[in-house]
């Protein structure tokens, strides 16, 4: 819809459609951490903890998850979308 609204490539608009998730995720990662420490507080780690390879692949894990959520997420309302119509509400007979 983003693409078609401004004349896009559906690649283009897949790109903006990106970067307008991604900039939601930066404004919302804060607030969300903050009621997630309320629940689950963390503990401080230390520079040694830190550098571990634990850790760098349990935040690694964390960022992939939050991400692939929040793609997923993103991709919701094309559950609403019935991509198989025409624009005069008739079945489409192309392949695009």
């Amino acid at each position: 819809m983003f693409g078609a609204r401004f004349g896009l490539s559906t690649l283009a608009a897949a790109g903006f459609g990106n970067l307008i998730s991604d900039v939601v995720g930066l404004g919302t990662a804060e607030p969300v951490q903050a009621k997630f420490n309320k629940w689950f507080p963390m503990k401080s780690l230390t520079g040694q903890q830190q550098l571990l390879w634990q850790t760098r692949a349990a935040k690694f894990g964390g960022c992939t998850l939050g991400v692939s959520v929040g793609c997923l997420l993103g991709m919701a309302p094309l559950f609403f979308i019935d991509g198989h119509k025409g624009k005069d509400g008739q079945p489409s007979l192309s392949a695009h």
